[in-house]
């Protein structure tokens, strides 16, 4: 049967080929959704968390579990339950998080204690002891030395600790000296003494185990991890224990899949650990809950570009493999009346829609990366830039679009044959002999049909776009409707076959406006179109929805940049924006500058901002228009965080307040014309 299907292959080697390269087109173009929103989105991730850490300072790819530890019972039991939460939360991190981590630590701080320098009467002052695993290796002493544990085995021993330069520089406690630490509330004396032996800091700042601040160990007398758990968490009696597990992570190694589900383990891990009464902090997770509702946007705009072409490629292969069929309805009779059954002549095309699918199935993947390659390196039509390649990868994702793409390929192609399979050598005859009947689309009348739904299709589209108007709402929010995906093909296809249904009525009456003076070979097709019955009506049909689905979707792809490049333009309101500062004045008329007190060009701080008869002086605003290219400038008010109240007397708030002169400002502020 496999050396028959391929005598086939190779006698219709041209139709083959077609449908070869429609398959591989077909699962190419549904592959490029999963790959290029992939790249993009991954693009985006990245970008946005390096953003964060350039404005925040701090590392996004850090993850901390801390609460306090009420410790009810001393002795042995006490450490036990600190090392079985901590084991907990050990397991339970890593497992969850989407990368290897890069570096751990387990930080334990007692606090409320009071220390008293041994030997002296001056007032005890308020302390903290705390130790973290892995710190001591990555300090380096300013004064003295890093502190090293104790000796279990000694019966009095003297624990060493290490203070920043911050505590140091206040005084609280001071380097060289020995104290003696007593309990919260209860004042008594912890067992052993405490030496500070060091002043450090950090040994490579850029080390990403310090994802915080060392400032952060402020007024805390840093000892070895064993003598902590030795001496504040088994032997004393300390009570409410600060831990905190840290981890880091490489997040420029995240992509794209890999946000959703880790979102969902920090959201659920939340609420376990909150029973735990433990806190998760993750710096980044605001911006990747952001980044899944851009990622259904994205996905979304795609889905819409690029059904019209699928709908257009799984046409072409239902023509082609149409095509192939009637071509061989004459072999497919002659087989059927040898004895041949039906399941026996499927066969045959199952066996070449399977080669043909499977060849698209491997291939197509790979001609999908590549053209997103293309499209990463690219701003426009063929506009390419210079700037760094997108990362686009195989994902699993893609390869299931790919086998579903096949399937589907495979399903398109064997529709025709199906039918076919089923006609005898006499049925065959017949029908060449009957008069070719009207096509069922034309008995059923599904050009209007279509045209009727796609102007359903227009009307959810203004009643989607009216309800976003009016209540707000992004586009995600609202149920999308499937017809919208494919509402511009259904209306192409629909007055595609209107015009199949009057074409041949335009022909015959071109035919008799010249059928005098018209040319032998312009008379000869004429008639040919006139009498042909609709036997080239799908190539026809196939070549209105290629040519209308490339105008849509160069349409659709400039209306979405313009849209976007728009929106810029709007939001940010000028080629230039500058932020004055603008100088308070008290009831005596001194100026007084305020910390951190900025606001928009041409206005005074927000409302609220100050009380009472306070004033501000405006800054001088001719040095700026009097600066050199500039053709427009105007001043404008801005508070963001207004207040009021309504002629009713209801108050509202957080209501955007912005004061214009009219004629400058619009001269100097972006509208769409």
């Amino acid at each position: 049967m496999v050396l028959f299907v391929l005598r086939k292959m190779l006698a219709n080697k041209w139709m083959v080929a077609s449908l070869l390269i429609g398959v591989i087109l077909a699962v190419a173009m549904v592959t490029t959704i999963p790959i290029y929103s992939h790249g993009i989105l991954t693009r985006m991730l990245l970008r946005d968390l390096q953003i964060y850490q350039e404005n925040s300072r701090v590392y996004p790819g850090s993850l901390s579990v801390s609460g306090y530890i009420t410790l009810n019972e001393f002795g042995p039991e006490r450490l036990d339950w600190v090392d079985d939460l901590s084991a907990l939360v050990r397991d339970e991190v890593p497992r969850g998080l989407p990368v290897p981590t890069l570096t751990e630590s387990e930080h334990l701080q007692q606090n409320f204690l009071r220390a008293e320098r041994v030997g002296t009467e001056a007032a005890s002052v308020a302390v903290s002891v705390g130790a973290m695993t892995g710190l001591m290796e990555r300090v380096v002493p300013v004064a003295g030395r890093v502190p090293v544990p104790s000796d279990p085995a000694d019966a009095s021993p003297v624990i060493e600790a290490a203070i920043i330069s911050r505590t140091a520089a206040e005084g609280r406690v001071v380097f060289g000296e020995t104290y003696r630490l007593l309990a919260p509330r209860t004042e008594e004396p912890f067992g052993y003494p405490i030496r500070i032996v060091g002043v450090i800091e950090m040994e490579d700042p850029t080390d990403l185990f310090w994802s915080y601040s060392l400032h952060r160990h402020s007024g805390v007398l840093l000892v070895h991890p064993a003598d902590l758990r030795r001496v504040i968490v088994h032997e004393n009696p300390g009570r409410n224990l600060e831990a905190s597990w840290n981890y880091t992570f490489d997040y420029q190694q995240l992509s794209s899949e890999q946000i959703a589900p880790f979102v969902r383990f920090i959201q659920q891990y939340v609420v376990a650990a909150r029973s735990l009464g433990l806190t998760i902090r993750l710096p980044a997770l605001r911006i990747m809950e952001q980044y899944l509702e851009r990622e259904r946007q994205l996905v979304m705009t795609l889905w819409v570009l690029q059904a019209p072409l699928l709908l257009m490629l799984t046409f072409y292969l239902f023509m082609v493999s149409q095509v192939l069929i009637d071509h061989e309805r004459n072999e497919i009779a002659l087989m059927k009346s040898r004895g041949a059954n039906i399941g026996q002549v499927f066969q045959t095309y199952v066996i070449l829609g399977s080669f043909l699918s499977a060849v698209g199935f491997i291939v197509g993947p790979l001609l999908g990366l590549a053209i997103c390659r293309v499209l990463g390196a690219s701003s426009g039509f063929l506009e390419f830039v210079q700037r760094r390649a997108l990362r686009v990868v195989l994902t699993p994702r893609a390869t299931l679009y790919a086998f579903v793409a096949s399937i589907v390929s495979l399903v398109t192609i064997l529709i025709p044959a199906l039918g076919a399979s089923r006609i005898t050598i006499v049925e065959h005859k017949q029908t060449r002999a009957r008069a070719r009947k009207r096509p069922l689309w034309k008995v059923l009348f599904l050009d209007v049909v279509l045209i009727a739904i796609a102007g359903y299709g227009l009307y959810q589209f203004s009643v989607r776009s009216e309800i976003l108007q009016l209540s707000g709402l992004e586009a995600t929010d609202l149920a999308l409707d499937p017809i919208l995906l494919v509402m511009s093909t259904i209306f192409v296809v629909g007055v595609g076959l209107l015009f199949l249904r009057v074409y041949p009525v335009i022909v015959r009456a071109l035919y008799r406006l010249g059928a005098r003076s018209w040319s032998p070979a312009f008379f000869a097709s004429l008639i040919q179109v006139g009498r042909g019955g609709g036997k080239d009506q799908f190539l026809m049909l196939f070549i209105i929805l290629s040519i209308a689905i490339g105008v849509y979707n160069a349409d659709a792809a400039r209306t979405l940049n313009q849209n976007v490049e728009e929106q810029l333009r709007y939001g940010i309101g000028a080629d230039i924006v500058l932020q004055e500062q603008w100088q308070q004045v008290d009831q005596t008329g001194a100026i007084v500058i305020p910390d951190g007190m900025g606001v928009g060009m041409g206005g005074p701080p927000e409302p609220g901002s100050s009380a009472g008869s306070t004033r501000y002086l405006e800054p001088p605003f001719r040095r700026f228009q009097e600066l050199p290219g500039v053709a427009h400038v105007t001043p404008v008010f801005r508070a963001t965080n207004a207040a009021g109240r309504s002629f009713a007397g209801s108050s509202f708030g957080r209501v955007a307040l912005y004061g214009i002169v009219p004629h400058e400002f619009g001269r100097v502020a972006w509208f769409r014309d």
